[in-house]
Parts: C-alpha cells; sequence; structure tokens
C-alpha cells in the first residue's frame, strides 16, 4: 500500500529513542514527523493538527504522558495516540487503553519496529477511511473555507459533507 503524507508527533524525552523512531519512519517514507521533549511543547503545537502521536509515558516537564493522551484526545479524538514507556505494568497499559490510546509499546529490543508498523498500519487505516469519506461525499467542504481558525475548532471534524 502507498504510504501517504500524515503529520507524525514523536514525544520522547530520551534522544536517542527519538532519533530512531525518527529514523524508523523515515525510512518508511514518513517525511512530516516533528519531535518534541516534553509534553507541553507537543501541546502547543497541536493546531498542526497531527494525524499520529508516539507518546513516551514518563516525561520531562509538568504532565506525564497518560495526561498528554488525555489532552490529545479532549481536543481531537480522531487523532491516533500510540503510547511508548519503559514500565511493563498492564494497569498503565490498560489506563492507557482506557484513556484512548491506539496501543502501548513496552520499550524493548523490539520497540521501534513496532512502532514503525503500528505506524503503517494506523496510516493504511487512515487511507482507507479518507477514501471511503470522500466517496461518499458529493462535495466535500474544507474547514478553512467555512471557519478560518478550524484548527481550533476539533468539535467540527476536517471534513464535512454536503
Amino acid at each position: 500500500m502507498k504510504v501517504s503524507t500524515p503529520l507524525i508527533f514523536v514525544i520522547e524525552d530520551d534522544f536517542l529513542m527519538s532519533e530512531m523512531i525518527s529514523h524508523e519512519l523515515a525510512e518508511q517514507g514518513y517525511k512530516h514527523v516533528m519531535t518534541f521533549i516534553t509534553g507541553e511543547a507537543a501541546l502547543d503545537n497541536l493546531y498542526k493538527m497531527p494525524d499520529i502521536v508516539i507518546c513516551d509515558f514518563h516525561l520531562v516537564g509538568e504532565i506525564n504522558g497518560e495526561d498528554v493522551l488525555k489532552d490529545i484526545k479532549a481536543f481531537n479524538p480522531d487523532i491516533q495516540v500510540v503510547m511508548l514507556s519503559g514500565q511493563e505494568k498492564m494497569e498503565v497499559a490498560i489506563n492507557s487503553l482506557k484513556f484512548g490510546a491506539y496501543d502501548y509499546v513496552v520499550k524493548d529490543g523490539n520497540a521501534v519496529s513496532k512502532v514503525g508498523i503500528l505506524v503503517k498500519r494506523i496510516d493504511e487505516f487512515n487511507i482507507k477511511l479518507t477514501a471511503k469519506t470522500a466517496k461518499n461525499c458529493q462535495k466535500p467542504i474544507f474547514l478553512p473555507q467555512i471557519c478560518p481558525d478550524w484548527a481550533r475548532c476539533p468539535e467540527i471534524g476536517h471534513i464535512l459533507c454536503t
């Protein structure tokens, strides 16, 4: 399947892990990857409307990954979030999924490749969903035509169909 051009946020305070994930995604053809070392920095950039977010559970700064997940889902529940952590506690994984994470990946020797596989799955699903939505729309209306500050109107969604 063809790789699309989603915007991917990587929120990871471990520079090496962040670079390895970014490199893996670049190897798969994903060119629009933004990295952040704090949850606050990523949340400040949500107006850019990422399609996929990879988020570490333990972050430097005032908020942890679980809070970032909750804030992202409150902003736009359609943003897919993959949680990443060195913790193998089942409770952390269950809570992440309960709060809307697409998946939870434990940082082990295969974590980077697992993240790559999950991003590809999410991207393929989004491509199919977009094609299906476009097929069902007679005339798509893009939000910048309706609301100039559309990125701050997440409850409306990305595309309205008439």
